[in-house]
């Protein structure tokens, strides 16, 4: 009987390490994907700093100073 018992013990030892690694593997997992996320974050808020940076320096008071298709047809037809 004492030989089933440590038996029973060993497998539910080797349960708790496998529970454990895949447990690991998960928060590897989650870390790696918050990891990308920041980056992103991190490298879009800079692309935007960068942008309102040239805005402030170039003098520009609108975003996107961009001619509409509208507009240039509007023109051309005035012509």
């Amino acid at each position: 009987m004492g030989t089933l018992r440590l038996l029973k013990i060993a497998g539910l030892a080797v349960l708790a390490v496998i529970a454990l690694l895949v447990l690991s593997a998960l928060a590897s997992i989650v870390l790696s994907l918050l990891s990308a996320v920041v980056t992103i974050a991190v490298i879009a808020g800079l692309a935007y700093l960068a942008y309102r940076l040239y805005a402030v320096t170039s003098g520009g008071d609108d975003e996107f100073e961009v001619e509409s298709e509208v507009e240039k047809l509007q023109r051309e037809f005035e012509r």
